[in-house]
């Protein structure tokens, strides 16, 4: 199984171009959140990535909720948040939100503590390896600078 991973969209639309580009050789597709920025522009920024041909697990980022992503998540995306899901021989538990908490306020959404023990108490096998190269173009990014290319897609160890 190919798995192409990223982070942190904050919906800069020449990353999401990139990424659909690289979804073509890709059985999954695992988002790790941060796909808008503070809340705003969610369902933009996750339309780019609607005609991303294979499954994708994704999880939400501190810049959105876990309803606010499932609102608008497309038919090939499951949101996970302190949930499992097999993806052929393999499990995958995905946990959402900033971790640890963080120091950004009230438009942050961090998992306390507590949440996050009682999340990973329900995690049975997943796996660890995964690269992320967050975009760094968009203008509304707080990460600005320049876009990177996505990892290509990766063969996880067999377990």
């Amino acid at each position: 199984m190919k798995i192409l991973a990223f982070s942190d969209l904050h919906g800069d639309k020449d990353a999401a171009a990139m990424l659909v580009k690289a979804s073509a050789e890709a059985d999954l597709v695992i988002a790790a959140g941060d796909f808008c920025n503070y809340h705003n522009g969610l369902a933009e920024a996750v339309a780019l990535l609607r005609e991303i041909p294979c499954p994708i697990l994704a999880v939400p980022g501190n810049h959105e909720t876990v309803d606010e992503l499932t609102a608008v998540a497309p038919p090939q995306m499951t949101v996970l948040h302190g949930q499992t899901r097999a993806v052929g021989n393999l499990s995958f538990f995905g946990i959402g939100y900033g971790i640890p908490v963080t120091p950004f306020g009230d438009w942050s959404k961090d998992l306390p503590r507590p949440r996050q023990q009682t999340c990973s108490k329900t995690a049975t096998k997943s796996i660890s390896s995964s690269a992320t190269r967050p975009p760094k173009a968009s203008q509304t990014s707080p990460h600005r600078g320049k876009a990177s290319a996505p990892l290509p897609c990766v063969q996880p160890p067999s377990a």
